[in-house]
């Protein structure tokens, strides 16, 4: 090879571009790591939640079997008024629950694994 070429593909430039390639792909590949493990943790953090579709707080009902409908995230426990109900693979849930008649006051409450608890309280009147 010619003593010319050579001295250029040897020299410290190639080397600089090698390192600074290496370090591009090291900072690529912790920050992929980073990411994938906050986004898998992210909802351990949070805790769980209660989003509930109906009856609405203080809507008034006209019949005393209601459905209570709603969907939870990040739970291993619910309960309605103390009772534990089921949820689907998504998280929803559908309860028909006896109201009395006059003001009542539902309570869906929800707990994660580690013993977090989110509670939510749904004033009803059966009319």
């Amino acid at each position: 090879m010619h003593p010319q070429i050579t001295k250029i593909f040897s020299g410290s430039r190639v080397g600089n571009t090698r390192r600074r390639i290496q370090n591009v792909m090291i900072f690529l590949f912790v920050f992929f790591i980073i990411g994938y493990a906050f986004t898998r943790t992210k909802t351990l953090v949070q805790g769980p939640s209660i989003e509930i579709f109906s009856p609405k707080m203080g809507e008034v009902v006209h019949h005393e079997l209601i459905e209570v409908d709603g969907k939870v995230t990040n739970v291993s426990t619910v309960r309605l008024d103390g009772r534990e109900i089921h949820t689907n693979e998504k998280g929803e849930f559908g309860e028909k629950l006896l109201v009395p008649r006059g003001y009542s006051i539902l309570q869906v409450e929800a707990q994660d694994r580690f013993k977090r608890t989110e509670r939510k309280t749904l004033p009803i009147i059966y009319k």
